[in-house]
């Protein structure tokens, strides 16, 4: 049982530090290149993560994270 609730929470940690990650990437988009709100942001965020190597976006559309493969208790996201 404390297995199963330690793997949810571990997921949840991966699915949180990516969103800040494209949140981040986001807001440097709006900041640095003047993109609006919306959609533009975005589609940079998803460029910059592509670029580096972090996920990828396959040709229905969709992104597939190479990153984190794995999360520890010391990698200080609490």
């Amino acid at each position: 049982m404390f297995e199963a609730l330690r793997e949810r929470y571990r997921q949840w940690r991966i699915a949180r530090r990516r969103k800040k990650l494209l949140l981040a990437y986001a807001k440097v988009g709006r900041r640095r290149h003047g993109l609006g709100p919306g959609f533009s942001p975005l589609v940079f965020a998803y460029d910059r993560v592509s670029n580096e190597g972090l996920a990828s976006i396959t040709t229905d559309g969709d992104l597939i994270w190479h990153w984190p493969e794995d999360t520890t208790d010391s990698d200080g996201d609490h």
